[in-house]
């Protein structure tokens, strides 16, 4: 009679599981694309107050972007949520294991709606996996690639075209919405809030001649990029190491001495 009473209850609790599971949005938030730079020493950290509102991606340098989102968990301790004391308690179930990151695009002019390529991206989108934790009332900060390399290739063959056609400065707006998953510490699952992150994808844009800064003091850091053609600008003296199109640097290189300006109009004259 007890054992058919417990399989009752049991069938009962299995029913009601889905509405008690910690997957809405207030239990961890997406706060922002986190900066990182030379002076992070190239790493993401957590709890900065500063935040990128877009970014940026140069096809001429490079064919992936990665974004550093701040994710907060929003959930009390199980103290607070008990009163009772931390040395009371021996484990920490609200802290989150962070999983994976769902990534969709919207790819503006890239995508005509009959590429089954670009679609897969668009309407199946894809995951990242993600591997860090964040405790209660906490933040954690990590890459995720939302730009992976194959599409980055595919994007740059129609820029190509673009720039062959004489476009002056082609660029193109697209957004990637990003929404995190994870677990509690007792296996709860739990996501995020979806974060849109607006993306400008462009040809030679990141490039600088550094020959005419303004700065009447050059420190070099102008030249140093924690990931070249990426948000932030690169001196034209190092691009040719980085650059994914090569071959338009070392044939400007090929005349005799040219000076930087020189560099500069031979490479990407006709093309801005």
């Amino acid at each position: 009679m007890r054992g058919a009473f417990l399989a009752a209850v049991a069938v009962l609790l299995t029913a009601f599981l889905p509405a008690c599971q910690k997957d809405h949005a207030q239990h961890m938030l997406v706060v922002g694309a986190t900066i990182v730079s030379p002076e992070t020493n190239c790493t993401p950290e957590a709890g900065t107050k500063k935040f990128l509102s877009s970014g940026i991606l140069d096809l001429a340098v490079t064919n992936q972007y990665w974004l550093f989102p701040t994710v907060r968990n929003v959930m009390p301790t199980i103290a607070e949520m008990t009163g009772e004391s931390a040395k009371q308690l021996t484990f920490e179930t609200n802290t989150l294991s962070i999983v994976k990151a769902d990534v969709h695009l919207d790819l503006g002019m890239f995508d005509d709606g009959v590429d089954p390529f670009l679609g897969s991206f668009v309407e199946s989108g894809f995951s990242w996996p993600v591997a860090a934790t964040v405790a209660p009332n906490e933040e954690a900060a990590f890459p995720v690639q939302v730009i992976p390399p194959e599409l980055g290739n595919y994007l740059d063959t129609k820029m190509v075209t673009w720039v062959k056609a004489d476009y002056r400065r082609p660029a193109v707006w697209i957004t990637a919405r990003v929404k995190i998953e994870a677990l509690t510490q007792d296996r709860w699952p739990v996501a995020s809030n979806e974060f849109a992150f607006p993306l400008l994808v462009c040809w030679q844009c990141t490039i600088q001649c550094c020959s005419l800064s303004q700065d009447p003091k050059p420190t070099g850091k102008e030249d140093l990029s924690c990931l070249p053609g990426q948000d932030a600008p690169m001196c034209d003296s190092i691009c040719p190491v980085y650059s994914y199109h090569y071959q338009d640097y070392l044939q400007a290189q090929s005349n005799p001495a040219p000076s930087t300006q020189d560099f500069v109009k031979s490479v990407s004259g006709k093309l801005v």
